[in-house]
């Protein structure tokens, strides 16, 4: 893929599974450890100029399904803000 990248070409969908990070938003309002380092590479790379290809996906307990959508739409700005995520991802 990145020769592909590097080439021009358009980078396909890449999704990340935030479920755990939407578990974690629901209960802290802060971030530690692994779910810092998962916040930080999905946010980096959905404000690549590709990034619109990088997708987040998580389990909705209302439904029992996976939903998705944009990473960019759903990760805002650079730090994390649980609040803001739950909102974005039609939760609260």
């Amino acid at each position: 893929m990145a020769d592909a990248v590097a080439n021009g070409m358009p980078m396909g969908r890449v999704y990340f599974d935030i479920t755990d990070l939407v578990a974690y938003a629901q209960h802290s309002s802060r971030v530690s450890g692994i779910q810092r380092v998962q916040w930080n590479i999905i946010s980096c790379l959905s404000r690549r100029p590709d990034g619109d290809a990088i997708r987040v996906s998580f389990h909705d307990r209302r439904t029992g399904g996976m939903l998705e959508c944009n990473a960019a739409e759903a990760l805002i700005g650079e730090e994390f803000d649980a609040e803001l995520l739950l909102v974005k991802l039609g939760i609260i």
